[in-house]
């Protein structure tokens, strides 16, 4: 009787042991599916806003037009110097 109860424990264990597993990984792939839902989702959103611009649609912010400038200075400082054999960013 005793050794019958123990196989059962065993039994028990391997099987709560293997759900755990199973409910990480789980856990795990919902997180990667909703991170990678959001970056997408944002991305189109950008890519839409930044098409609209293009075709007309909608009126450029003074502000985003400055900062995007500001990127841009920082982009092509950063290659042409990157290009020169030494790291300068300003």
């Amino acid at each position: 009787m005793k050794e019958i109860r123990l196989m059962k424990e065993k039994v028990k264990t391997a099987e709560e042991s293997e759900h755990k597993a199973f409910d990480e990984s789980l856990a795990a792939l919902r997180i990667q599916k909703t991170w990678r839902g959001y970056n997408i989702r944002t991305k189109m959103k950008r890519r839409k806003f930044e098409e609209m611009l293009l075709i007309g649609m909608l009126q450029p912010n003074f502000t985003e037009i400055k900062e995007r400038r500001k990127a841009e200075e920082v982009h092509i400082s950063f290659t042409v110097h990157e290009n020169s054999g030494y790291l300068l960013i300003s």
